[in-house]
């Protein structure tokens, strides 16, 4: 995270965590664009999904959302979903996530509700 909010990634992208869109891994620092209109103030990834927590209290995930571990509904018809830029986690659109912290497969949010 820059100190203007903004967001650089690189390295693995085989399930869209890198958030630059597409699936190619990310071989030089890429900015994410797709957040570029948000100040970023925290990220946490697994082992293949990345979540993002912005000044404005929104959460974003990219990458694989395989068991749900971006927050991100899954249709009954699918068992997993990939992101590939940053998608906005509706569940806590009238929450204040204050700190995200993800683990292998899972994602821990901390609201200040």
């Amino acid at each position: 995270i820059h100190c203007n909010g903004t967001v650089t990634s690189f390295g693995h992208n085989g399930c869209g965590e890198a958030a630059v869109g597409g699936f190619r891994d990310v071989l030089v620092p890429t900015r994410i664009s797709a957040l570029a209109h948000e100040r970023v103030v925290a990220v946490s990834h697994g082992q293949v999904h990345t979540m993002f927590l912005t000044a404005s209290d929104k959460l974003y995930a990219s990458g694989s959302n395989l068991n749900g571990r971006c927050g991100i509904p899954i249709a009954t018809t699918q068992s997993t979903s990939f992101y590939t830029v940053p998608t906005l986690v509706s569940f806590f659109e009238n929450m204040r996530p204050v700190s995200v912290s993800c683990g292998y497969a899972h994602t821990i949010v901390l609201t200040s509700m």
